[in-house]
């Protein structure tokens, strides 16, 4: 099964993720999420979104879905920094 990170402003991914539970009766297994908050530091955050993109990672590859724009950079350290893995990111844009 492809991973799925889900990293999102506050409470945003907490909640998807309780979404997708209910939907689906139960949490997937290769499911997580990351909530950024404004006083965040992106170097602090990089190694465990990393440490969680490996953790998702069982040879399918992860998807990361994203509603924070600014969070590219972070989520491209991430994706080059997991070696030969394949990570795909989703930016969710407000219309």
């Amino acid at each position: 099964m492809i991973g799925i990170l889900i990293v999102c402003h506050g409470t945003l991914a907490s909640s998807l993720a309780a979404a997708v539970t209910h939907v689906l009766g139960s949490r997937p297994a290769q499911f997580e999420t990351l909530s950024v908050g404004a006083k965040d530091d992106p170097s602090q955050l990089l190694p465990k979104a990393r440490e969680i993109v490996q953790s998702l990672d069982t040879g399918e590859g992860v998807l990361v879905f994203s509603d924070i724009y600014g969070a590219m950079t972070l989520l491209h350290h991430v994706s080059r920094r997991v070696g030969d893995r394949r990570v795909d990111i989703v930016i969710i844009e407000r219309t």
